[in-house]
């Protein structure tokens, strides 16, 4: 995903922000980008980061 515009992140994270639990809530973006958590908790990750670092942290805990 491409987050270019207000409009395009408002309409991509609409369902995230609508369900209220504790579980992570993630927007992986194709272009290279530094990790950040919006007000809302989302945390928003590059797709070569997230393959490299995420995806290895999620295996060691499972």
């Amino acid at each position: 995903m491409s987050l270019k515009t207000d409009k395009e992140k408002s309409q991509e994270t609409s369902s995230l922000r609508r369900i209220n639990d504790s579980y992570h809530k993630i927007v992986v973006v194709r272009s290279h980008i530094v990790p950040w958590y919006d007000e809302n908790g989302i945390y928003y990750i590059g797709l070569e980061d997230f393959c490299l670092d995420y995806i290895d942290e999620l295996d060691r805990t499972l």
